[in-house]
């Protein structure tokens, strides 16, 4: 299955480009296997030594927030898109 996966603000930067096409079974398995593409870890980057996500990032799945579903444990499906969406700051 296919699943889209989107970066946007300094991630965009950081991984090279906007959007990329990966499989996974789980919110956790696409975005490890974005390591291939990337040739870094998405996981070292997003997550906390403890394996959770870093408090001033979010992942949504869908335009869902992961959190509000299983976390990165949360099934995909063929044609999900993930969005990785950094810290904004201003004001």
């Amino acid at each position: 299955m296919n699943v889209n996966i989107n970066f946007y603000g300094p991630l965009e930067t950081w991984a090279g480009k906007k959007s990329f096409i990966t499989k996974g079974n789980t919110v956790y398995e696409v975005l490890a296997s974005l390591e291939t593409q990337i040739g870094k870890s998405v996981l070292e980057h997003l997550l906390t030594d403890k394996g959770d996500l870093k408090s001033h990032f979010h992942i949504l799945l869908n335009g869902l927030d992961i959190e509000a579903l299983n976390g990165l444990k949360t099934e995909v499906k063929d044609g999900d898109v993930i969005t990785c969406v950094p810290p904004v700051g201003g004001g």
